[in-house]
């Protein structure tokens, strides 16, 4: 009877530890449509990642407020893919405004189930960050004169080696205009994404110890973005900067 019972009670424990959505699992969940190619193949992640692109590209609305103003950026959301690959706890984690968020949301219920992730020969909870993008000129954003830059420190280049990412751990995060004036930051983001990892952390301009734990847990291959708030005539505007680790 003693056994029965703590056998009942380690899997009511088990039950209770993958109750808590994971950040990252032994396979990381797929989008629907890529039954074809086989689990843990790349061929299999990328064709995810295509389906997921297009399904966003197809359902995504820009809202007529967002066009009237000509509001443009990234739109951070969060969502759980429970163990039966549905949909659940949307959040989002950083607005441009204008119904932008809103919109971003609507996709995110849109969705059809995935293929849940996997965990220790188990189905899991899977907590994902999607970045949505609203754009006007879509791949143009690159050819245009951005009035705001990020600098960080001694980071010059978009690919950078995991040592110079850690010794910039300890430089303020700043945003400068054309002509080289430092801008007050509102809010900073940091987004770090590797395959199976999705971390992020926030703040209001200033270096946290979650920011930089972030920065200790980056590794090669994966893309580090720096998203950084500033006011200007009382709108707020995102300036981004992404980081590829190539070592």
């Amino acid at each position: 009877m003693l056994r029965s019972l703590l056998f009942i009670f380690f899997w009511s424990c088990l039950g209770s530890l993958f109750a808590q959505p994971l950040t990252s699992a032994d396979q990381m969940p797929y989008f629907p449509g890529c039954d074809r190619f086989e689990n843990g193949s790349d061929k299999k992640r990328d064709c995810s990642n295509q389906a997921l692109v297009n399904f966003i590209s197809n359902h995504l609305l820009y809202p007529e407020a967002a066009q009237n103003k000509q509001t443009e950026g990234t739109v951070y959301v969060s969502f759980v893919i429970a163990a039966d690959g549905s949909i659940g706890n949307t959040l989002v984690l950083r607005d441009i405004g204008s119904g932008c968020g809103d919109a971003a949301l609507n996709v995110l219920q849109q969705m059809p189930s995935w293929e849940a992730g996997v965990h220790d020969g188990q189905r899991v909870p899977v907590k994902l960050n999607l970045p949505i993008q609203f754009s006007f000129s879509p791949g143009s954003e690159e050819d245009k004169e951005v009035p705001y830059k990020i600098h960080w420190a001694m980071l010059k280049k978009n690919q950078i080696s995991r040592e110079q990412l850690r010794t910039n751990s300890t430089s303020p995060v700043q945003v400068r205009d054309l002509f080289g004036n430092d801008i007050l930051i509102s809010e900073l983001l940091f987004v770090y994404e590797k395959k199976r990892t999705y971390l992020d952390a926030k703040s209001n301009g200033r270096m946290t110890p979650q920011m930089n734990k972030i920065i200790r847990r980056a590794k090669k291959g994966g893309v580090f973005s720096v998203i950084a708030t500033v006011q200007k005539d009382g709108n707020f505007i995102d300036v981004e900067r992404q980081f590829d680790i190539v070592e």
